[in-house]
């Protein structure tokens, strides 16, 4: 795993830090992943639905049985369970119609985008310790404290083989405070020479080669899946008043004819 000069390995290839200055430590979080694939996306909705405890997706049991589902970070479980019931089913016994339905509103990109995401920014020293990428995005997220928490974010284009992008356009960027094809920052006030000597940092201790670093595609899928699954009972219950509580089920609005859906599903 690459070590990046100027930090401290905390954990091998996704959480650096820099030395303490004070109380308060720089975070580096870095991740590479993949956009998943439609089939991967339907595949897990599906996969995900058959884990759900049925009976207590139904009033009055599914309240607790969300929060638990939180509790256990279960994100894209605690999702399928607020969709209407007949839903979840048509989910679990694989219903070629929702599949259709899901295919057709999946916006993903074919072939799919390899990014190398960097994520900085500050927290107390004395939580610094060996936890995971999961840990210390989730913190750095929601601390509540001046000065702490996310500085910036870079996300870097891939090619096929993993190879980040040219440096020379990279750098040129970010003194330009400009985004590219290959390049995106958030925010752009982001100082310069900081982002600047990250990503000298990981040019360096890569050698330009992102498969080094830690795969958190399957993160992203599951985090993909709880946007669709959030997204769903919208769509759903535009195609039923479309569709005079025809088809739940119908693309672009439409009703099919060739399907006879029931008017109970209730949103």
């Amino acid at each position: 795993m690459p070590e990046l000069p100027g930090f401290l390995t905390i954990r091998d290839g996704e959480v650096y830090a820099s030395s303490a200055v004070g109380d308060t430590s720089r975070i580096l979080l870095v991740q590479r992943w993949r956009t998943p694939t439609a089939d991967e996306m339907v595949d897990e909705l599906f996969a995900e639905s058959l884990l759900l405890d049925r009976p207590r997706c139904e009033l009055p049991l599914y309240k607790q049985y969300v929060a638990e589902l939180l509790a256990k970070r279960e994100m894209l479980q605690a999702h399928l369970v607020l969709l209407p019931n007949e839903v979840i089913d048509d989910l679990r016994s694989r219903n070629t119609d929702l599949e259709m339905f899901l295919r057709d509103r999946l916006d993903l990109p074919d072939p799919p985008d390899h990014s190398l995401e960097l994520l900085a920014g500050t927290l107390p020293s004395h939580e610094v310790s060996s936890s995971s990428h999961h840990w210390y995005e989730e913190r750095l997220q929601t601390i509540e404290r001046p000065g702490m928490g996310v500085q910036w974010l870079v996300k870097l284009l891939l090619d096929g083989n993993g190879t980040l992008p040219s440096r020379k356009d990279v750098f040129m960027a970010v003194a330009k405070r400009t985004e590219s094809s290959c390049f995106f920052i958030d925010p752009d006030t982001a100082d310069a020479a900081e982002v600047t000597q990250v990503l000298d940092a990981i040019y360096r201790g890569s050698s330009g080669a992102a498969f080094q670093f830690s795969d958190g595609s399957r993160h992203a899928l599951r985090q993909f899946g709880c946007d669709v699954a959030r997204d769903m009972p919208r769509l759903i219950k535009r195609n039923l008043l479309l569709t005079r509580g025809r088809d739940p089920y119908a693309l672009f609005g439409e009703p099919d004819e060739r399907r006879s859906k029931s008017p109970d599903y209730v949103m």
